[in-house]
């Protein structure tokens, strides 16, 4: 029988394998956390665990850290697979039913700076479906706090800056 920490470490892997889209710690914490299986602390323990492996893929950004399976993790699941029973596989189902909408737009549009300079930040808007990258758009500020106004405004802007260069580029 399998230990605890291998059913969570399959479970991940499985709810990334089955996601349309990269998973953030919280979405995945807030499965574990709804259907009472562990606590958030073991949670974060194992996606350390995962990622330390290299079984699944860790993106930090300046709100959120996002996880893809990668090909080991792949790999992985497939051999680990009957680690789940029905009942699991079920429950993780009905929680990307009701919660997919949601994480597709959560983790759709990425931004994130990183400081290239003295006085200069670069910042990374990004705009995924379906695990494709449809725009990538690196800029460059000179003050974090410029950084940080244009990670957060990217989230309600990105359709209306994509429409904008569609147009202009389609002329």
């Amino acid at each position: 029988m399998a230990t605890p920490s291998t059913v969570y470490k399959t479970i991940i892997l499985y709810m990334l394998d089955r996601s349309e889209c990269p998973l953030s710690n919280l979405q995945i914490a807030d499965f574990f956390l709804q259907e009472e299986y562990t606590d958030y602390f073991k949670v974060q323990e194992v996606l350390a665990d995962l990622a330390q492996s290299g079984l699944i893929t860790e993106q930090p950004t300046h709100e959120k850290t996002m996880y893809t399976l990668t090909d080991k993790g792949s790999e992985t699941l497939f051999f680990s697979d009957d680690k789940l029973n029905h009942e699991l596989k079920d429950d993780i189902r009905l929680f990307f039913e009701q919660n997919q909408m949601t994480f597709k737009n959560e983790n759709s549009v990425i931004s994130d700076y990183r400081r290239v300079g003295p006085e200069s930040y670069c910042v990374q808007m990004r705009i995924l479906s379906e695990k494709v990258e449809q725009l990538s758009i690196n800029l460059n500020v000179h003050t974090k706090e410029q950084a940080e106004a244009i990670c957060d405004n990217w989230k309600n802007s990105s359709d209306e800056v994509f429409a904008l260069l569609m147009d202009t580029l389609l002329k």
